[in-house]
């Protein structure tokens, strides 16, 4: 601000001539907010967090369910947890279908998406959460994108 007074002429430093620095900075330049992208995709990023939180609970279902496939069940039982894991792959693979076309609704966030997807980076230690979830992304990444399998394997 004081750059931009000096630049008019304005020498003296008085609560008077900087209220009036102000109003004709104000004047010339548009100082309103810009609309923040967090903003405009408030909604867009809850239902995505809903989206991941259910997929982390089905993936959590499916886990337990495989363990339980070596505990000495019947043919019927180990048939049911069977099918109730295939389910649950379908229905993991219908979260994270909507959650990409979700994602790319939003341009800022799939841009965002993208810059994550581009660094190639090994993950050790930190939020087990994070990693884990960034671990998926990236296996579901490999699943669809064959260069990225082989960059995965590389690492």
């Amino acid at each position: 601000m004081r750059a931009y007074a000096r630049a008019c002429g304005q020498q003296a430093k008085t609560d008077r001539l900087d209220a009036q620095a102000l109003s004709r900075y104000a004047a010339a330049f548009d100082l309103s907010p810009d609309p923040s992208p967090e903003t405009e995709d408030a909604g867009v990023r809850a239902q995505l967090k809903d989206l991941l939180r259910r997929r982390e609970q089905l993936v959590a279902q499916r886990t337990a369910d495989k363990c339980r496939l070596d505990k000495g069940q019947s043919d019927e039982a180990r048939a049911s947890a069977q099918r109730h894991i295939a389910w649950l792959d379908e229905e993991i693979a219908r979260l994270e279908k909507a959650y990409r076309s979700l994602l790319q609704s939003s341009p800022a966030l799939s841009e965002t998406a993208a810059l994550y997807q581009s660094g190639r980076r090994s993950i050790q230690g930190g939020r087990g959460k994070v990693r884990r979830v960034l671990y998926l992304a990236a296996q579901s990444a490999a699943r669809h994108h064959a260069g990225w399998y082989c960059q995965l394997n590389a690492v």
